[in-house]
């Protein structure tokens, strides 16, 4: 072996001291918290980091349950982080039950609501939990044993070291409080659900536990006993992005260790999100035995396997063990690819029991094959109906499909009257021709079912016989003559028959024509006897002899009054089909078709039914009497008009005759009663009509209606009435457009009484107050209200202008008017508001300064009105308050900078700094990166309106400057040494090789100084100075050292006796290792390790690998930085 420096050794040494280190940490205490307990060993293992694994043992005192019961108190234990095993089975004892279990963590109380995880594994990776039986004994849905968030690589449970899982909430849950996503979960040969004994249901407070996987994925689940529901749920807000894998496989659900005995039931919940385009999702489940259960795997896009697996039958697949009320195996894979089944033998489902065996609940392409599904309560599969039996003779059926399917004939297997067939025993196979026809010849049972798959991959449900009646109708023997029973479909059938009460077979179609009366039977089967086991149950139908029959015992007749009014009704038919009416008076002309006759006069009338033209009843006559109405006489009617819109119009001289106490209403136009009398007076015009009720039995008759006229009424339309108001020059005005009807006088007058007019126009008065009466020669009279004149006022106008301000204080401001709308205009005139003097006639008034600013506008009636006022303010000047605040530069290092003095006056302001030379500064409140010299500033307010300052001085001073940092450099002996040192300004840097600075080696602006190679070591100094400033030197400290090695032996012999039984390199002036990895003379890689110090025992996967030489490549970085690759080969010998 090569040589190993001893100053290496030393180095390694001394960084390991510098790492945490992994550990195994002994429970000694059942206690909940304190020394020697699980809290504290979780606390020491989470505290000793990540890097190597910490491992958890037990080694509590005594051997009885008690002993070994660590009682979790009110508060969690402290989470798991990465690479810690917590190892129940190191506890000294028998496990509980038939279980690898050791230690038992009990909950007995929960104070108040919410969670509690007996253990947590919170965003950490490579945790296991072995040999522990979690007892959470509250019936509470936030009770977990194990709780994983945010996680990956996790083991609960391995041969031999299986855990014990009991919690209301689960047994197991992942991100069941937030959304998260954990991977990696492998969960194998556990007990969950059950108590140790593997038999013992857990007393949880009622319902089936729990085990919730939210957003998990890469789970594999195997060589479990569980009797619970496991639900593996991906959400939207969480979807994983990884291996979307969920691996079950071997496990025994809702059964005793044996799985011989049914214990509870359990449910298998998968369902993935269904995300197009992402098909790497799978879901698994192989080799499971369930006693009592069922499964429902949803995934959308990707790949559903279902195979090998015992469903609700015994271990042999052929007894079924429970009923259920669920489908046995529901899927859902729209867009995906799902198998059930195969062509293998270890392949196949056994599937009893449930609604359905197999349930393709969206009706995708899945493959169902080659199983065995029996004793379903309603149909074998539920799927698309895709393949027919249509001959059975002998040993080969025929039959049709969709085309180039594959058939799959199956014996028939009718454990339950109330279920369709399924196929129990596969008997053999074919394929469908290009038209969907196939057939099969081989060793048949007397009934068999058959499936079809498309080229696409859809499986169709069991063949089977049926009948549909939706269309289904009946014709009843009508007066003897034969009956029919016509519209029921039959589908899938072989054989078809109907059979009458004696078992006589009167008929082979779905129809039955010309039948006798009599009840029939009609029996449709997939085999040759119609009376199958797979025959589903007989359609029974009666055809009755009937004819039509009427009963008159209820009738009660209307008799009407004059020509029309009377009525039958109350008539009741039964028996009969599709009856006919007609109603026919003494004449026998048909009068109605209804079952009632309504409106009709006096006469004898009978009802016919019919069912067929000879098939018929007749009523016995029922007769209608006429009856007498009320008399309105109006030929010696007296009417008056109303006059002068008065309500003094009458009605009079009309004649009432009846057979009884006459009762009378006048009504007017929209129905109210006026009067009860026969005479009317004091009336509107209008139109009234006569209500006469004689209290017989016909009803009250109403007269045509009386019309009142209007005579000599004056009416008045002031709509169209125009007002002119008098002028501003006192021109007159005018009241014109008043309409009259029925007026042939007019009268004006003003609020004196004055008449001024006798027209229906007013013109040529002043302003004022007028009024018009209006009379004809009917002596009626009508007014108008006072009616105002005014006085013509200056026209309104909208004006909008925009003031441009003048330039502090200045008369360079100016009004303009954007925007005039109204009236025309005839004259502009501006004055200004102090003096009113004007100013100026144009929309703009210019070369303004501060003041109030009026403008009057003439319309073309002369009158004038002020309708706009600018006003422009006085404006303060600006004030430096205060005195500069100067930072002088130092070292010429352009760093100087000034602070101007507070400004008063109207902000905001706008600041300029300017040199000597007048070149710009800067344009805010301080003015940076300054050399020596002297600077002003300006600042002028929103109004124009500045401030100058007086010069202000920057000087140019020293200071000590910051020196660069002191260093330690190591170089291997004999190797250039490179200095390279910065700070953070522009500088000259003097490499010394003393501290006083007395004999200067190197000097440059780059900071990077290169000397020769050093065989000892060294130190130097280095300063750096800007113009007339210079820092204190810095300190470079140079170790040589000796350059890398690795020790690498030539061969290795892993016997077990101690002495070079591994194949570990030796290191010197090594600082990490990328990699040590051991290849095969075929180039696999059988080690690898980044672990400085680890070595290879010459085995893989736990497998001892076979004597030869292997290759090995060692990558790392030496001490100082730089990369270095080792190679070669080493012998193994055995």
């Amino acid at each position: 072996m090569r040589h190993i420096h001893r100053t290496a050794a030393i180095l390694i040494l001394l960084l390991n001291t510098l790492a945490l280190r992994a550990e195994t940490i002994v429970v000694t205490s059942k206690l909940d918290r304190g020394p020697g307990t699980l809290w504290e060993a979780i606390d020491r293992a989470n505290a000793n980091g990540t890097a190597d694994r910490d491992r958890i043992h037990f080694n509590l005192p005594g051997t009885t349950l008690a002993d070994r019961t660590i009682i979790l108190d009110k508060l969690e234990l402290p989470a798991l982080s990465s690479n810690i095993e917590i190892d129940g089975t190191t506890q000294p004892g028998t496990a509980f039950g038939i279980s690898g279990a050791k230690v038992r963590l009990l909950k007995t109380s929960l104070v108040g609501a919410g969670f509690f995880h007996m253990l947590k594994v919170f965003r950490a990776s490579d945790v296991a939990i072995y040999g522990l039986h979690m007892d959470f004994r509250i019936p509470e849905t936030g009770a977990y044993c194990i709780s994983l968030f945010d996680s990956e690589n996790v083991t609960i449970g391995a041969p031999g070291k299986g855990n014990v899982l009991n919690a209301a909430g689960g047994g197991i849950g992942t991100d069941v409080v937030t959304p998260g996503n954990t991977a990696g979960i492998h969960i194998a040969y556990n007990i969950i659900g059950l108590e140790p004994d593997g038999t013992t249901l857990p007393d949880l407070g009622g319902g089936l536990p729990k085990m919730q996987l939210w957003s998990a994925a890469d789970v594999e689940i195997d060589h479990n006993q569980i009797n619970a529901e496991v639900i593996m749920q991906e959400f939207a807000v969480r979807v994983m992005k990884g291996n979307r894998v969920y691996n079950i496989h071997d496990n025994i659900w809702s059964g005793d260790a044996a799985a011989t005995v049914a214990r509870g039931k359990t449910r298998l919940f998968i369902s993935c999100q269904a995300i197009p385009g992402v098909t790497e999702t799978q879901i698994l489940v192989l080799n499971n035995h369930f006693l009592s259960g069922y499964m429902e795997l949803q995934c959308g896009y990707g790949e559903i396997k279902v195979q090998g697996n015992k469903v609700n039958t015994d271990i042999t697949g052929t007894v079924y063990t429970a009923d259920i009320f669920e489908s046995a195996v529901t899927v859902w894979n729209t867009g995906g690819k799902t198998l059930i089944g195969g062509d293998l033998p270890a392949e196949k489902n056994y599937i009893a029991g449930g609604i359905h065996g197999v349930y393709v609940k969206d009706y995708h392409n899945a493959t169902i094959k080659k199983n065995s599904i029996f004793c379903t309560s309603q149909r074998g599969i539920e799927a698309l109906e895709t393949v027919f039996m249509e001959t059975f003779s002998g040993n080969t059926i025929t039959g049709r499909s969709e085309p180039n399917a594959l058939i799959e004939v199956y014996e028939a297997d009718h454990c339950n009257p109330r279920s369709e067939c399924t196929g129990k025993v596969l008997i053999g196979t074919t394929t469908a021709n290009a038209a969907g026809q196939w057939s099969f010849t081989g060793a048949l049972t007397p009934d068999v079912v058959v499936t079809g798959t498309n080229q696409q991959g859809a499986t169709s449900m069991f063949t089977r016989a049926a009948y549909n009646i939706q269309q289904l109708e009946i014709i009843p023997s009508l007066c003897g003559a034969p009956g029919s029973i016509t519209g029921v479909v039959v589908s899938g059938a072989v054989t078809m028959q109907w059979e009458d009460a004696s078992g006589n077979v009167v008929g082979n179609t779905p129809d039955l024509l010309l039948a006798p009366p009599g009840t029939y039977y009609l029996y449709v089967s997939t085999s040759n006897d119609p009376h199958s086991d797979c025959a589903p149950q007989y359609l029974r139908i009666d055809i009755r002899n009937t004819k039509p029959n009427i009963i008159q015992t209820s009738v009660t007749t209307v008799n009407p009054c004059g020509s029309s009014g009377g009525s039958i009704l109350n008539m009741i038919v039964t028996e009969g089909y599709q009856n006919t009416m007609q109603w026919l008076n003494e004449r026998d002309e048909i009068v109605g078709t209804d079952l009632n006759l309504v409106n009709v006069p006096a006469g004898t009338y009978r009802l016919f039914v019919y069912s067929t033209p000879t098939c018929f009843a007749v009523s016995d006559p029922v007769v209608l009497a006429d009856r007498p109405a009320p008399v309105i006489n109006v030929s010696n009617m007296t009417v008056t008009p109303a006059t002068c819109m008065n309500d003094n119009g009458t009605i009079s001289n009309i004649q009432l005759s009846g057979t009884g106490t006459l009762a009378i209403r006048w009504l007017d136009a929209n129905d109210n009663v006026i009067g009860n009398t026969e005479d009317l007076q004091n009336l509107a015009a209008g139109a009234y009509r006569l209500e006469l009720d004689d209290q017989g039995a016909c009803s009250a008759v109403i007269s045509a209606p009386v019309v009142i006229n209007s005579e000599g009424a004056i009416t008045l339309d002031i709509t169209q009435m125009k007002i002119q108001p008098a002028g501003c020059n006192s021109q007159p005005g005018s009241i014109t457009g008043i309409l009259a009807n029925g007026a042939s006088d007019y009268t004006w007058r003003n609020r004196a009484g004055t008449v001024v007019g006798n027209g229906a126009d007013l013109a040529g008065v002043p302003a004022g107050e007028y009024m018009l009466t209006l009379g004809n020669s009917y002596n009626c009279s009508a007014q108008t209200v006072w009616i105002t004149l005014p006085s013509m006022q200056a026209s309104g106008w909208n004006v909008k202008g925009e003031i441009h301000l003048p330039i502090c204080n200045e008369s360079n401001g100016e009004v303009r008017i954007t925007d005039i709308s109204g009236a025309q205009v005839t004259d502009i005139r501006w004055t200004n508001a102090a003096t009113n003097t004007t100013l100026g006639n144009g929309r703009t008034l210019a070369n303004i300064g501060p003041g109030d600013y009026k403008l009057y506008l003439t319309d073309q009636d002369g009158c004038e009105l002020e309708v706009y006022t600018a006003s422009i303010p006085q404006r303060i000047l600006p004030v430096l308050d205060g005195v500069p605040q100067i930072t002088d530069e130092t070292c010429g290092m352009a760093n100087g900078s000034i602070i101007m003095p507070a400004v008063n006056g109207s902000g905001p302001f706008q600041v300029q700094w300017t040199d000597v030379s007048g070149a710009l500064m800067g344009t805010e409140r301080e003015v940076k990166s300054l050399k020596a010299g002297s600077y002003f500033v300006e600042a002028m307010d929103q109004y124009g309106c500045t401030v100058k300052s007086n010069a202000c001085f920057v000087e140019n001073v020293s200071a000590l400057l910051e020196p660069p940092a002191d260093q330690s450099i190591t170089i291997g002996k004999g190797l250039p040494l490179r200095i390279t040192v910065a700070v953070s300004y522009p500088a000259i840097y003097t490499l010394y090789a003393d501290a006083s600075g007395a004999f200067p080696l190197q000097q440059n602006i780059t900071g990077v100084f290169v000397l020769p190679g050093l065989q000892q070591d060294a130190s130097y100094y280095v300063t750096a100075s800007a113009d007339i400033c210079k820092s204190p030197p810095a300190k470079v400290t140079v170790k040589a050292v000796d350059q890398i090695t690795v020790g690498v032996p030539t061969a290795f012999t892993p016997n077990g006796d101690g002495m070079n039984d591994v194949f570990r390199p030796q290191y010197s002036m090594i600082s990490s290792l990328e990699s040590f990895s051991v290849y095969s003379r075929w180039g696999n890689e059988v080690f690898t390790t980044k672990t400085i110090g680890a070595g290879w025992n010459g085995r893989m996967n736990g497998t001892d690998l076979p004597a030869g030489s292997y290759f090995y490549i060692i990558r790392g970085k030496d001490v100082l930085g730089n990369p270095f690759q080792v190679q070669g080969s080493i012998l193994l010998m055995r």
